[in-house]
Formats: C-alpha cells, structure tokens, sequence
C-alpha cells in the first residue's frame, strides 16, 4: 500500500480471485512503511479471501481480515 500518496483513513481492500493454490497475492510494505507495525510481506492465499488496509499515517497501515 506504501507505494501510493495515502491520507490518514485512506483505506483498500484486496482481493485474491485467482483460482488455484499457487496463485496467492502479496501485498508489500514499500521502503519503511509498516503494516500492523511490521514491514513483512502479506499474502492472500486463498481465493475470495480478502484483506482491508487503512492508513494511520503517511507511512503506517492497519490491516483488518486474516
């Protein structure tokens, strides 16, 4: 999410709508920006599963789901 111009609140969901075991989403934190206060990798795995992303800040995001 880092890799955008976000505003405090801004928030996406993501969405894996790939079928199929090996074809996860990574959504990555850019640079120093965190997510849940860590700047690992998060991987959607299944198909329909989702995660929400909000920004708290210009460089920081909260993840909800999972």
């Amino acid at each position: 999410p880092g890799s955008l111009t976000t505003g405090n609140g801004e928030q996406y969901t993501v969405v894996n709508n790939r079928a199929g075991g090996t074809n996860a989403v990574t959504v990555k934190a850019s640079g120093s920006d965190t997510i849940n206060g860590s700047t690992n990798d998060i991987t959607i795995s299944n198909q329909y599963e989702a995660r929400t992303f909000i920004a708290t800040s210009a460089s920081a995001w909260i993840m909800i789901g999972g």
